[in-house]
């Protein structure tokens, strides 16, 4: 059994992993912006499986287990769910985001980039959903 205090470890890993990267990503969109203006800026939808990773970890990890100075274990059960979901957002980044950039995966695709290029997109997708049976999987596995 996972103790609340390392959840909240847990979570804080996550949350500082997505800050790194959102500061990573926001400096070399501003690198790009500054060095080629007429390419466009966007947030690949990669960007978003680790911003979703740092929302749920706060949301639903952190603010409820600080805030209830008793034993709840139904929040804890939900900021278990959350921390594997979360983590498992974290995983699903690494191939969206070559597939964004078409390093190895979508590399037969030519032309321009998108914002969502279609084998991101795929991995975006599917990433999520198998993150949500997980958040409710892991809820229910644990009031078995």
């Amino acid at each position: 059994m996972v103790t609340p205090e390392g959840l909240i470890s847990t979570a804080a890993i996550i949350i500082g992993f997505g800050v790194a990267v959102f500061l990573f990503r926001v400096q070399r969109e501003l690198w790009v912006r500054d060095k080629h203006p007429e390419w466009p800026n966007w947030i690949p939808w990669s960007d978003y499986l680790v911003f979703g990773s740092m929302v749920m970890a706060l949301v639903f990890v952190i603010l409820p287990l600080v805030a209830f100075t008793k034993p709840q274990p139904f929040l804890e059960d939900i900021a278990a769910a959350a921390c594997a979901s979360s983590s498992f957002l974290l995983v699903g980044y690494i191939p969206a985001i070559l597939a964004h950039y078409r390093i190895k995966i979508g590399s037969e695709r030519e032309g321009p980039r998108e914002e969502a290029e279609p084998a991101e997109r795929a991995w975006v997708i599917g990433t999520s959903v198998i993150a949500a049976i997980i958040f409710l999987g892991t809820i229910i596995l644990r009031h078995r």
